[in-house]
Parts: C-alpha cells; structure tokens; sequence
C-alpha cells in the first residue's frame, strides 16, 4: 500500500511538471504574440506621425530652438528638417523594441516570423530614404521619382496610396502569424 502510494505521488508530480512546463510555454508564446502585435501597432502610429503633411508652429519652433538658427533662418529647410528628425526618432525608438521582441518570436517560432516583419521594416526603411531626398531636393532624376517620393512622405489623403498599402499588407501578415498564439 506504502508503494502503491509512492507511485501515485510521483506519476502525479510528473503530471504536474509537465502541466507546468507546458503553462509557462504557453505564457511566454502568449506575451511574445502580444508584445510582438503591441510594437506592430505601435511602429505603425509612429510612422504615420511622420507620415502627417502638417506641422505644427509648435513643432516647428521646437525645431528652430534645436537647430541654434538666427531669427532670419528660422523658416530654413534646416528648421524642417530637424522636424522630421524627432519625428523619425519615435520610428528608431519603436523599430529597436520591435527588433527585441522579433528575436524572442523568431526564437519561438522561427524565421517564418521574421519573413513576415521583413515588410514593415523594409518599408519603414523606404520611408526614411524618401526622407532624406525630400529633405536634399533637387536629387530626382525624374518627375516620376519625385512623385513616388512625395507619396510616401506625405500620402495621399484622397485615395489609399500604395505605401500605405504596403504598411497596412505587411501588418496583415504579422497579425495572421501572431493571433492564433493570443488565443485563451
């Protein structure tokens, strides 16, 4: 009877390890997933800030203190261009947190992850080079290269332009990879 019991107590310590291996497995999948659509989200919105055609007088006189410019200079390119410049340090914030937590998904889930992030930070790239041509005119070598510029800079707030589609596509495919870990 003694060992009958002794077995019974260890057959149901072994069940419990296992249940709680297996709960701290889901947990850490469960916090990747949501960390991971969190930072999404959040590189998304700060994209989109940068994206935003107004700047405010507030910003811009931000802009101007930073620079150190003389009153004469203070509607300079250089005055603007210090603008998108904190604009963009939000995108390097979230984009560096973005990279951490898309390491601890690739270590959960593999490289499939990781070809699913590739989009919106390749895109987040491509905004930020169209930045800089934005910011040095005078360097397009055609007017249809200037268009694709100014689109994705600034958008088109008539119509879906095609970065934003690529934005909202490439967000799509972390979400598909991502939910199903979110599931209770």
């Amino acid at each position: 009877m003694v060992g009958g019991a002794a077995v019974t107590a260890a057959v149901i310590a072994v069940r419990g390890l296992e249940t709680w291996k297996r709960q701290l497995v889901g947990n850490a999948r469960y916090d990747v997933a949501r960390r991971m659509l969190r930072t999404t989200y959040e590189l998304r919105e700060a994209i989109e800030k940068v994206r935003n055609p107004f700047m405010s007088s507030g910003e811009l006189d931000t802009a101007w203190k930073v620079t150190g410019l003389s009153e004469a200079e203070r509607s300079s390119n250089k005055v603007q261009a210090q603008a998108y410049q904190t604009r963009w340090e939000s995108v390097s914030k979230v984009r560096t947190e973005f990279l951490t937590v898309l390491i601890e998904a690739e270590v959960l889930w593999g490289r499939t992850i990781r070809s699913q992030a590739d989009g919106l930070l390749d895109s987040a790239g491509e905004l930020f080079v169209a930045l800089i041509e934005y910011l040095n005119p005078g360097r397009y070598s055609s007017d249809e290269r200037f268009r694709r510029m100014h689109e994705t800079v600034f958008g088109n707030p008539d119509r879906k332009d095609e970065f934003s589609t690529k934005i909202t596509e490439a967000i799509e495919k972390i979400e598909t990879e991502m939910r199903p870990h979110l599931k209770v």
